[in-house]
């Protein structure tokens, strides 16, 4: 779990190893009614290298829960699926077309 600290000189994370996030640039907070808090962090990099699985959550329009995406459905027959590994930078995901 990290931590964020507000001081006058600035807004820190703290790491659970105790040390500090460095290159943080911005933090947003958000808690709403009926859901979790949230708090957004940026940081400055010059390189980047994630590995991960993407996991897409979207609130059930009947019910309101959360509930995980196995695939977008397009108008036009497109599919996407989240997590496809051999996906471009900034795609994200699996586009296949249908139609």
């Amino acid at each position: 779990m990290v931590k964020i600290v507000s001081s006058p000189s600035g807004p820190a994370c703290i790491l659970p190893t105790g040390e500090t996030l460095l290159g943080v640039v911005r933090i947003a907070w958000c808690a709403e009614v009926d859901d979790i808090a949230r708090a957004d962090v940026t940081i400055a990099a010059a390189t980047v290298e994630v590995e991960g699985k993407l996991q897409l959550m979207v609130c059930h329009p009947a019910t309101g829960r959360l509930k995980e995406v196995a695939s977008i459905a397009f108008a036009d027959g497109s599919t996407w699926s989240p997590g496809d590994s051999h996906a471009p930078i900034g795609a994200g995901g699996h586009l296949e077309s249908q139609g």
